[in-house]
């Protein structure tokens, strides 16, 4: 199977692979190469598969879609890292979710900001 994971600004990983375990809003599923056609919104997770070679490979990826028809998997996906072991995509993955925190509590910050300055405009206080 030919699989693709690309994100709006970028081709993750283009290459042949043997098999692929993915997570969707159901639960997680496995394609092999004879797997029936299928589309299937993805949940946030670490997708693994097997390149040509039978070595297991990893991606952490944002939700998305992924779309087999015949022998080929395309998945578009919103973010999405590489990595060559599990560990390593857990610990990148955890990075990340750390600093998706800190910005998104800054823009509630800045939020609350602009929220009391339109209240004090609007009540004539400025």
């Amino acid at each position: 199977m030919m699989l693709t994971v690309s994100t709006p600004t970028d081709t993750i990983v283009e290459r042949d692979v043997r098999k692929i375990i993915a997570e969707g809003v159901r639960g997680f599923f496995c394609l092999l190469p004879n797997h029936i056609d299928i589309v299937s919104p993805l949940k946030a997770h670490i997708l693994s598969y097997d390149n040509a070679e039978g070595r297991t490979a990893y991606i952490a990826i944002d939700e998305g879609m992924l779309v087999k028809k015949g022998g080929d998997v395309s998945l578009s996906v919103r973010y999405a890292v590489r990595g060559t072991s599990k560990a390593e995509m857990e610990r990148i993955v955890e990075d990340d979710l750390g600093k998706k925190a800190l910005a998104e509590r800054d823009v509630r910050d800045i939020i609350a900001t602009l929220e009391g300055d339109i209240s004090a405009l609007i009540m004539g206080k400025r």
